[in-house]
């Protein structure tokens, strides 16, 4: 006997918000009740099984990246920009009000290019806010801090990152400077 309810009928191809039906998934009994589970393909590309009522009756809309408007967090994962928004929103540090909206946070900064990359402030005594703020690698965010800047030739960086470009071992440069042993004349002979 073929059940005539509603819930049973094709819906394939019809679309609920963001939803489009693709195809029956299966039927839960539990107890009296019964669920008819669809999978349906969402506009941002996911997949989702929803039960049709739901869908039907508007409680379920999307695969869930319809509760924030960039699509940014989904199905309980949180995508690396949003990530460093939220950390640059909870440090403590003044953030500007244009970035108290995460889309133009986006907007302003782009993408996190790698998950090697970080939100760095320009000037650290400065706020949060575009004219502040790059993505950069965490060896240049830790050149600034703590570091011992050198000057030679023109250009400034920190010792270890002069040391890197020497092929000098930082250790043994750091060693000999706290020995009073070292003077830039004696390596940085370029």
């Amino acid at each position: 006997m073929m059940d005539r309810s509603i819930y049973s009928k094709d819906i394939t191809g019809n679309k609920y918000g963001k939803l489009t039906a693709i195809r029956f998934a299966e039927k839960r009994i539990t107890g009296n009740n019964a669920k008819y589970l669809w999978l349906y393909k969402c506009d941002c590309g996911s997949d989702k099984i929803a039960n049709k009522a739901d869908v039907n009756f508007g409680s379920v809309r999307s695969c869930g990246c319809a509760k924030t408007k960039h699509g940014y967090t989904r199905n309980g994962k949180i995508d690396p920009t949003y990530k460093s928004w939220q950390n640059a929103k909870g440090s403590g540090v003044n953030i500007c009000d244009r970035w108290l909206s995460f889309e133009s946070f986006l907007e302003d900064m782009g993408k996190k290019p790698s998950n090697d990359y970080q939100l760095y402030r320009i000037n650290n005594d400065g706020d949060y806010e575009p004219n502040n703020c790059k993505w950069a690698i965490r060896k240049e965010q830790a050149n600034r801090r703590r570091s011992i800047l050198i000057d030679y030739n023109g250009k400034t960086q920190s010792l270890k990152a002069w040391c890197s470009d020497l092929g000098l071992v930082y250790s043994t440069i750091c060693a000999k400077r706290r020995a009073g042993r070292w003077r830039i004349a004696d390596e940085f002979i370029l």
